[in-house]
């Protein structure tokens, strides 16, 4: 339709717009009463270069728009199928055509220089390639809340300038893996509100310049490892609204740019250092609305996190370890968990705390009894501890908190504030308290003293007078100084039996008593805690005494067949509604009597080996492990150093074994508990050493290779003694040879004979008795040579050094009858 209305025209007369209207008023004003008007098409109005066509109920794309149109809104109008033919306006740049019903993607026939096409709330199911090919200058696509389904490969054209694409509330329930490899210059991409159930690895790896994610709303239910891989400029992920219940080691690596991480509204259940890992610029974290019940640390890759909120989880303790490497966060948001128990110095890991919320925890016994729980928050702005049950306010409670300007503790019914309670705070503003049931005696006066009344802002306060009974349900301001007096019979509870410290052996049974008088015939309400957690389904006892000064109650806590688990502090906190009181903590010992877990056993050992005995026990606490020897002190390998212990492998050691380290030794286990011992026999036996077996070998060879070379000296002696001449011998050589086989050499005794009394006389010959202990230290080897030498037996190996062992010296004789020139030289033998 065409833009004909005045403000439209740029020929714009007064005189004859006036006219225009005055004949328009008349004609509707006959047409009135004849008959009804069909709805038309309405005219579109210009401002510079906005023209706006919306809610005209155009069906089509107006015709005649002016030239110079920058942007069109054609929104809220009833356009179903959408084909323009926009080239001749080139200076239109941002299309509105969202709340139209389009049912496909409009048909774009030549190039546009749109910059944003918004086609929000609409029925479109399917993208069509070819309108985007015609949109080359692209820059935003709002495609929220339509009917897309599925995005497949090469849906984008490659040439685009997209850098912004909302497909929020959309159908879409797969992805293809590809499906945005074209959109490298994407900075926003929205997608909440889907129905996207898991995501393919490598979806988002051509995405490098990616900067916002939203996935929020969706069937999620697993992040996996290496899921935003190839996200290196990602600062915001959105996943608030999943079903995600395990984040697997490293599902978010590579994302080293991550300064926002939203995971609210999820069904997590442990943080964990394999999931945060990689997060190095991470400043806020989110994981409220989870099921996390603990934290156990995991935050070395998460340094710079400024914020962290935990709330609506299932929290019901912090550890002192548990903050750790938080040095830089400033908010800390712990509310509307099941916190009872914070450990002491666990803030000591957050020094630079600025916003620490605890509301509606069970924190009582943090303000009540703990010692200074926020030591370290010297730089804390604001506590708020709202609805935590809190009945009594120690003095010590907030030492520290030197810098903080507003605390709230509305909504506990306070009754009793110790004084000074306030005083460690000088630079408070805003005190939010209220109360009913404040307890107006002597104890409370110093909060009516002109310097500490006038400094209180009630405007944020709101208290009154529980006791006594002439001041019930007057507001703190309304009750003069003078009434906060001293009561002899007071009914607050006090503690006069405090429970004792045991120690108990494991299995059996114990009782704790506490004790507890007040002036007031009303039953005192008993728990007891462990460990400062209140301990639940017990057996106790309770019962009453009435005595002069008011009614002492009291109360058991029976433990039956006692564990090692129930070790620890107990403690009773009595309370009625004029006070509360704590007693002092009782240790209870658990002690388990020592039993063997490994018993020595008899053993057998060689001289010069090793002796392992064995030895170990279990209980509580663990019991000490200690050797004797035959009932005494004497302990030769301990005196000469030859004992080690293998604490590890709880194995007693005794190396180079000697005759004198035979006996019975027993291993004793001790602790508090009782002492048992075990008994086990070591026998030492003696053996001949290898490097004897190889010694007398080794002499046997020499001597036979002795008897050889004699029998060859003999052999030419006899043939010398025949021929003295060796000129007579080549003259009668076989004259000679002749006559020694035919004759013996004069003695008697024929050259055969001989050779074999030289034999028997060189057997006879007195040999070095070799008896040798080897070196601890010495290396068996299995691949080497023994040298003999005079007085050592050497290991020679291409790898290891000679180590030389000394034997005894002893002189072979140089004078043995029928062996003058026999020469047996142990070293020359190889």
């Amino acid at each position: 339709m065409p833009c004909w209305s005045p403000v439209c025209d740029p020929a714009f007369d007064p005189i004859m717009s006036v006219t225009y209207l005055w004949l328009s008023l008349l004609l509707f004003h006959g047409t009135v009463h004849s008959e009804p008007m069909k709805k038309r098409p309405k005219k579109c109005e210009c401002l510079g270069g906005y023209v706006d066509c919306s809610k005209r109920l155009l069906s089509g794309f107006p015709e005649s728009l002016p030239i110079w149109t920058e942007v069109l809104d054609l929104s809220s109008n009833k356009i179903r199928t959408l084909e323009i033919d926009i080239g001749s306006y080139l200076n239109l740049t941002t299309l509105k055509l969202y709340k139209n019903g389009i049912m496909s993607f409009p048909l774009f026939t030549s190039k546009a220089s749109i910059n944003n096409l918004n086609l929000a709330h609409n029925k479109i199911d399917t993208l069509d390639r070819i309108s985007l090919e015609n949109l080359p200058r692209l820059i935003s696509l709002n495609l929220n809340n339509n009917k897309l389904a599925f995005l497949e490969d090469n849906t984008f054209p490659y040439s685009n300038h997209l850098r912004i694409l909302n497909m929020n509330k959309n159908l879409i329930s797969s992805l293809s893996e590809n499906c945005f490899d074209t959109l490298t210059n994407l900075i926003d991409l929205k997608m909440s509100h889907n129905r996207l159930s898991n995501l393919p690895i490598g979806l988002f790896k051509k995405l490098t310049n990616l900067e916002l994610l939203d996935l929020s709303k969706n069937n999620l239910t697993v992040i996996e490892g290496l899921l935003f891989k190839g996200l290196v400029s990602l600062k915001t992920l959105i996943l608030r609204q999943n079903n995600i219940e395990d984040l697997l080691d490293g599902s978010f690596y590579g994302l080293t740019k991550l300064q926002s991480l939203h995971l609210e509204y999820n069904s997590i259940s442990k943080i964990s250092k394999g999931w945060l890992y990689g997060l190095n610029s991470l400043e806020h974290l989110n994981i409220s609305y989870n099921r996390i019940d603990q934290i156990k640390g995991g935050w070395e890759s998460c340094e710079n996190l400024d914020e962290l909120d935990l709330s609506y989880n299932n929290l019901q303790l912090i550890e002192k370890n548990d903050l750790e490497h938080l040095r830089k966060l400033q908010k800390l948001h712990l509310n509307n968990n099941r916190l009872s128990f914070i450990e002491e110095g666990s803030f000591n890991n957050t020094p630079l705390l600025q916003i620490l919320q605890m509301d509606d925890n069970s924190l009582a016994w943090l303000i009540e009894d703990a010692r200074e729980p926020f030591n370290g928050l010297k730089n804390l702005k604001l506590l708020s501890l709202m609805n935590n049950k809190i009945s009594f306010i120690k003095k010590e409670a907030f030492l520290g908190l030197d810098n903080l300007k507003e605390l709230n503790l509305l909504q506990n019914n306070v009754l009793e504030i110790q004084e000074e309670a306030f005083k460690c705070m000088p630079e408070l503003v805003n005190l939010y308290l209220n109360s009913s049931s404040l307890v107006c005696d002597c104890s409370l006066s110093w909060l009516k003293e002109p310097e500490n009344f006038l400094n209180l802002p009630f405007d944020r306060i709101n208290t009154f007078c529980g006791f006594p009974e002439k001041n019930r349900g007057k507001s703190l301001e309304d009750v003069p100084i003078e009434d906060f007096s001293c009561y002899e019979n007071s009914p607050k509870p006090i503690i006069i039996i405090h429970p004792e410290s045991k120690m108990v052996l494991e299995s059996q049974n114990i009782t704790l008593k506490c004790g507890v008088n007040s002036t007031s015939p009303e039953k005192i309400n008993f728990v007891w805690k462990k460990d400062n957690h209140d301990l639940e389904l017990i057996s106790t006892n309770h019962y009453s005494s009435f005595e002069l000064n008011g009614v002492s109650q009291y109360s058991t806590l029976n433990l039956f067949n006692i564990t090692m688990s129930q070790s620890g502090k107990y403690q009773c906190v009595a309370s009625n509604e004029f006070g509360i009181t704590y007693s002092n903590r009782s240790i209870l010992s658990v002690v388990a009597f020592p039993v063997f877990a490994k018993i020595p056993g008899n053993s057998s050992v060689k001289t010069g080996f090793t002796a392992r005995l064995e030895c170990a026990a279990n209980g509580y606490p663990p019991p000490q492990i200690s050797w004797q020897k035959d009932g005494g002190s004497d302990f030769p390998a301990a005196q000469e150093r030859r004992m080690q212990v293998m604490s590890k492998d709880d194995v007693f050691l005794i190396v180079n074994v000697k005759l004198v380290d035979m006996g019975v030794y027993s291993c004793t286990a001790k602790n508090i508990a009782g002492m048992i011992a075990a008994n086990a026999t070591l026998t030492v036996t003696v053996y001949r050493s290898l490097i004897h077996d190889y010694a007398i070998g080794l002499t046997v060879i020499a001597i036979i290779l002795c008897i050889v070379i004699t029998s060859g000296i003999w052999i030419s002696f006899i043939c010398k003694s025949k021929n003295p001449t060796s000129n007579l011998i080549n003259s009668a050589d076989n004259k000679s040879l002749n006559s020694s086989n035919s004759k013996d050499s004069g003695t008697g005794e024929s050259p055969k004979r001989s050779q074999e009394q030289l034999y028997n006389d060189c057997l006879n010959i007195s040999q070095p008795t070799v008896n040798v202990s080897p070196d601890p230290n010495l290396p068996l080897l299995s691949h080497g040579s023994v040298v003999l030498g005079k007085n050592s037996v050497v290991y020679k190996n291409a790898n290891i050094g000679s180590l030389p062992v000394q034997l005894p010296a002893e002189k072979l004789s140089e004078n043995i009858e029928g062996c003058d020139e026999v020469i047996c030289d142990k070293d020359s033998v190889q």
